[in-house]
C-alpha cells in the first residue's frame, strides 16, 4: 500500500544547510583529535617507557606522535620492538624483558588513554555542532 502525502519537519532546511557547512569542517575537526589524541598516547608512552628503565629508557625519547599515528624506534633506535616487546628467546635478546604481546610501554598506552582518547573525539565534535549551531 502506497502513503500519499509527506512528513513535515519544521527546522528540516536549516539543518540541512548546517550540516552542508558542518561537513567540511569534520574532516578537519576529526583529524585534529586524532592529532590530540596521537600526542596524548606518545606522552603517556614516553612516560611509561622512562618508568621502566633499562633499554626502555633509553628509547623513550623515539616514542612520538606522527602527525594521527604514534610510532617508536627508527634508525637511531633499532632496539625499540624489543624494548616494546620483549625478547629473551634468543642468546642476542638477553638485554630485554620477557617476551609479551601486551607490550611494555607504547601498548599499554594506548589501552590507557583510551576514555580520554574517546573524550577528545567527543569534545571536538561538541565544538563543530556548537560553531554550526547544531546542538
Amino acid at each position: 500500500m502506497a502513503l500519499r502525502g509527506g512528513v513535515r519537519v519544521d527546522g528540516l532546511d536549516d539543518l540541512q544547510r548546517g550540516l552542508s557547512g558542518a561537513r567540511a569542517d569534520l574532516d578537519r575537526e576529526l583529524e585534529q583529535a586524532s592529532r590530540d589524541v596521537a600526542e596524548l598516547v606518545a606522552k603517556e608512552g614516553r612516560g611509561r617507557a622512562s618508568s621502566r628503565g633499562g633499554v626502555a629508557a633509553h628509547v623513550a625519547p623515539s616514542v612520538q606522535a606522527d602527525g594521527t599515528s604514534v610510532s617508536a624506534g627508527g634508525s637511531s633506535y633499532p632496539m625499540a620492538a624489543g624494548a616494546e616487546f620483549g625478547g629473551r628467546g634468543r642468546p642476542t635478546t638477553q638485554q630485554f624483558q620477557p617476551y609479551t604481546s601486551e607490550g611494555y610501554f607504547l601498548y599499554p598506552a594506548i589501552r590507557e588513554t583510551e576514555d580520554q582518547a574517546d573524550a577528545l573525539y567527543i569534545d571536538h565534535i561538541d565544538d563543530l555542532t556548537r560553531r554550526h549551531d547544531l546542538t
